[in-house]
């Protein structure tokens, strides 16, 4: 979102979604050391994740999310303890 509406926006939008009582972002429960960091990161990658991709699983799986709905289906798929649904997807099973 910061590259095709401006980091602006992409701010903006974090801020507003923290104040909404049926909307949660997660985070790392706590965290990791740095050697633990590295470590599971690379773990992630080593499934054929990008970074930006690993630390999104791993946060997924350390909340024992049930379902990711992306566009980008493919990068998760198969990768991770979660689901992966595209938005089309998710409309079509609910």
């Amino acid at each position: 979102m910061s590259i095709a509406q401006s980091g602006a926006k992409a701010h903006q939008l974090f801020l507003l979604l923290h104040r909404r009582s049926d909307f949660e972002i997660l985070y790392w429960r706590t965290w990791p050391p740095i050697s633990t960091y590295v470590s599971k990161t690379l773990s992630y990658i080593s499934r054929r994740m990008s970074l930006g991709d690993a630390q999104v699983a791993w946060i997924l799986e350390e909340h024992n999310v049930d379902a990711l709905i992306t566009w980008n289906k493919k990068h998760f798929e198969g990768k991770c303890s979660f689901e992966v649904l595209t938005p089309e997807e998710y409309l079509q099973k609910v």
